[in-house]
């Protein structure tokens, strides 16, 4: 990715992510400027079926996984900045959608 910089965050879910992705698209960012990585998961079926909540995902025990397991990032958002004004209020967007900016 080209321009000023790249802003990049980690989200708990793939559903969190995309939230934020239509933001940034709202806010004027163009879709080729941002690129949305999904991670697998410390779980395998969790990460065969991101963005669902743990009872809809086939195959998985009745209970959750550790908080541990939870806590692992599940999906990244990184966009190209044109400009520092611009990074930080990318970066402001995806805090507010419950990212971790990098």
């Amino acid at each position: 990715m080209q321009g000023h910089g790249t802003v990049s965050a980690d989200f708990g879910s793939a559903s969190a992510a995309e939230g934020a992705r239509h933001e940034l698209l709202g806010i004027g960012i163009a879709e080729g400027r941002i690129r949305l990585v999904a991670t697998a998961q410390t779980d395998p079926l969790a990460g065969e079926y991101p963005g669902q909540p743990y009872a809809n995902q086939p195959g998985q025990a009745q209970t959750p996984p550790s908080d541990a397991a939870r806590s692992h990032p599940t999906c990244r958002i990184e966009v190209a900045a044109d400009s520092a004004a611009e990074a930080r209020e990318v970066g402001a967007v995806l805090e507010k959608r419950g990212g971790r900016v990098l």
